[in-house]
């Protein structure tokens, strides 16, 4: 009985890490590679261009790389609000950027 239990949790656990093997996303790793200058300017001008609260939220998450509830604490809002604030400066940047592309 004893070794019954033991094949049936080896093989358990062979199956569970096979189906977590195959439900993995590949990890990004951040590029090496230095983000070309004139792109980066773009990127900044960019961001300058949006709009308050949006620029706020967009410049401390990514800029200074400050997590959503600590930006919410230091804009005195909620960090649903903050996540929003994100979403739609992102959006405009890219729209932004593609119209100048």
């Amino acid at each position: 009985m004893a070794q019954n239990f033991v094949f049936q949790s080896l093989r358990g656990a062979a199956r569970r890490r096979a189906r977590e093997a195959c439900a993995a996303r590949p990890e990004s790793a951040p590029s090496d590679a230095p983000l070309d200058p004139d792109l980066r300017r773009r990127v900044l001008e960019a961001v300058r261009a949006l709009e308050e609260p949006n620029r706020s939220a967009v410049h401390l998450r990514f800029f200074e790389d400050l997590p959503p509830t600590a930006i919410a604490h230091r804009l005195g809002t909620r960090p649903e609000t903050v996540r929003t604030r994100i979403k739609r400066g992102l959006a405009q940047v890219q729209s932004r950027l593609r119209a100048r592309s």
